[in-house]
């Protein structure tokens, strides 16, 4: 008998009862039941060593299905004792009687089907015991696992430890062994466990939770009420999916996996341009839908990406930037942007012809006393309308190139038309013309544009080059 109720207990750590279902919610059982006194103390060391269990008398049970993971039962039995001490606990009648209401835990009720061969539960309860010519009460919780062996009848085995409000504080094994039949007085026509006057669809195996409808689609929703009963969806839908989660249907939305509004049926518009994201080809700036969602920033009909000057407006020739003055340069890189002028100049207006043959003339004008870098009078009148030139050009650069012919030290004479170069842009500074638009070179006697081994070829070297330039 030890041996049968050690297996009981291995069986009950490892699977954790034949259950009722709901369409066969009641059940009645009949067994016996052992008990053992010694050795026992929480928690349990050494479970089976020394264990000595009395008994085998009858007990019988009633229980009622309340859910797939939930049963109420009710049990009662007497044992035979025998008188004696066991540990620190003496048994003086041989009578043992009690009746427990437990709670049935199907922990994996869940995952087995309520009709399966095997039914693993956990219970706990309240109880009353009749012991030593005494009443007490007494609470238990145990493992037990129910076999079953035919269509309605199950052998049944369970194990609880007892804890009593025994003055001596006694505590105790209570294995349990037995046959359970199972029935009901309801009718359930499909077999799904609900009974007809209960369920929704009592001619269609449905699930409990769904009030015995059928859920082909898993997602909750009974397939009578399911809109797509076919494809798992969601109840705000009705039961039609919505991947985006935008709160349109996956079959009404242009952008199923991209969280959009309705205006646009379900696609996204990250800019707020009007125009879907997938249509939008500039989706990160809001645009025009005449440029498929670019934006035209500066208005002159031609889209930022394409405009060369997107914030200010311009012309398609010069892909988008202004040109004030027309000549065909833009704003951006014609140094004189209101007065039209030539590319050679940077948009800058260029001198007449007879301006430059009169420029020429003036540099072949400057002249300087001997050997030094004093401007001779008759040399001012020529660079006064030299001035007058420059200030009608006001973006116009001036290089003043001083050079000499090759008498004297070289080193000297580069030095004196380094003055020279120097003392005309002085003197142009002081007619108003701005210094910075004016550079002075000397060039010494490394330039000559004549021989110097005659006097006039000299004289053609002792000159001013003027030269203009943008």
């Amino acid at each position: 008998m030890k041996k049968l109720v050690t297996v009981l207990l291995v069986l009950g750590m490892w699977f954790t009862s034949f259950s009722q279902t709901a369409d066969k919610p009641w059940s009645i059982g009949v067994g016996a039941h052992w008990a053992s006194f010694s050795d026992i103390s929480l928690p349990l060391q050494d479970q089976f060593k020394n264990m000595d269990f009395q008994g085998g008398l009858i007990e019988a049970s009633i229980s009622r299905y309340l859910t797939p993971y939930f049963n109420l039962q009710f049990t009662t039995g007497v044992l035979g004792l025998e008188r004696g001490e066991y540990e620190n606990y003496t048994i003086t009648s041989k009578n043992y009687w009690y009746f427990d209401l437990d709670g049935q835990i199907k922990f994996l009720g869940g995952v087995i089907k309520e009709n399966a061969i095997l039914t693993p539960y956990v219970y706990f309860g309240l109880g009353d015991q009749w012991l030593n010519e005494e009443n007490d009460l007494k609470a238990q919780a145990g493992l037990g696992l129910d076999f079953r062996v035919a269509e309605n009848l199950a052998i049944y085995g369970r194990a609880d430890y007892v804890f009593t409000t025994d003055k001596e504080g006694i505590s105790y094994v209570h294995p349990h062994v037995g046959l359970k039949y199972k029935f009901t007085t309801k009718h359930d026509i499909d077999k799904d466990g609900i009974v007809d006057e209960e369920d929704r669809c009592p001619e269609v195996f449905g699930l409990a939770s769904l009030k015995g409808c059928p859920d082909k689609d898993g997602d909750g929703i009974a397939d009578i009420d399911d809109k797509c009963p076919d494809v798992k969806g969601i109840p705000a839908l009705q039961g039609c999916p919505d991947r985006d989660g935008d709160g349109i249907t996956d079959a009404d939305d242009r952008c199923p996996d991209a969280a959009g509004s309705k205006t646009l049926n379900g696609c996204p518009d990250k800019d707020k341009d009007g125009i879907a994201d997938m249509d939008d080809n500039c989706p990160d700036v809001a645009g025009l839908a005449k440029f498929k969602g670019c934006p035209d920033t500066d208005g002159d009909g031609i889209m930022d990406k394409e405009d060369a000057c997107p914030t200010v407006a311009g012309i398609p020739a010069l892909k988008g930037c202004p040109d004030l003055d027309g000549d065909g340069i833009t704003d951006l890189e014609d140094n004189c942007p209101t007065v039209a002028g030539t590319i050679a100049n940077k948009g800058c207006p260029d001198m007449t012809p007879v301006e430059r043959e009169q420029v020429i003339k003036i540099g072949k004008a400057i002249y300087f006393a001997t050997g030094k870098d004093i401007i001779k009078k008759e040399s001012e009148a020529p660079l006064n309308e030299l001035a007058l030139i420059l200030s009608k050009y006001p973006k116009m650069q001036m290089q003043i190139e001083g050079n000499t012919d090759n008498v004297g030290d070289d080193n000297r004479n580069l030095k004196l038309s380094q003055a020279r170069a120097e003392a005309a842009k002085k003197y142009l500074i002081s007619k108003g013309i701005s210094e910075d638009r004016l550079t002075a070179v000397g060039y010494g006697e490394t330039k000559p544009i004549a021989d110097n081994k005659t006097a006039a070829g000299k004289a053609q070297n002792r000159r001013v080059d003027l030269k203009a330039e943008y």
